[in-house]
């Protein structure tokens, strides 16, 4: 007859089996102690396929790590912040819907803004942002920077004429 080896003493994770409760089912439950100090239950096979690997203090610690980097600049779900996301997706994601007429025809985003929000959100509340706004590339031919872009209503894309043309024409004299 085979004799089972215990678990007593071993680690999993940040658990480490101190003795054997009885049984749940087929599997046998391991009272753990937590590098945290609590102590946990757990399922013997939950312990060998590496399931549970804490008390629950990992995957507390995961959230908040999460819920720290959404404050880092406390924009995400905002209207710029999905402004500056998408201006990214169709510049510098080949899968993104519009990316041809984007990044498939060199317009990219400067790094000063691709790689930081808040450069982007300090550059754009400086200069005149509000939600009935939309950013405008000032030269059609030239990336997303700081002095290639500007704020407009939302819709002006789609006039067309004189109104236009005197629009850009200012545009480019106050960021020459």
């Amino acid at each position: 007859m085979r004799r089972k080896l215990g678990l007593k003493g071993q680690r999993f994770g940040r658990l480490t089996v101190i003795k054997n409760t009885g049984k749940r089912g087929k599997y046998a439950v391991f009272l753990c102690r937590c590098d945290c100090g609590n102590l946990t239950e757990v399922l013997e096979h939950h312990l060998k396929c590496s399931h549970t690997r804490s008390c629950g203090c990992l995957q507390r610690e995961a959230l908040d790590k999460g819920r720290l980097m959404l404050r880092k600049h406390g924009g995400s779900g905002s209207r710029l912040y999905n402004i500056w996301n998408n201006m990214k997706q169709r510049c510098h994601n080949r899968k993104a819907s519009n990316y041809k007429y984007y990044g498939g025809k060199g317009i990219k985003v400067c790094p000063e803004w691709k790689n930081s929000y808040e450069n982007f959100r300090d550059w754009a509340l400086a200069y005149g942002y509000a939600d009935n706004l939309t950013i405008h590339r000032i030269m059609a031919t030239l990336g997303y920077n700081p002095e290639n872009c500007c704020w407009i209503t939302q819709g002006y894309n789609t006039k067309r004429g004189q109104e236009r043309r005197k629009f850009l024409a200012e545009a480019r004299r106050q960021y020459k």
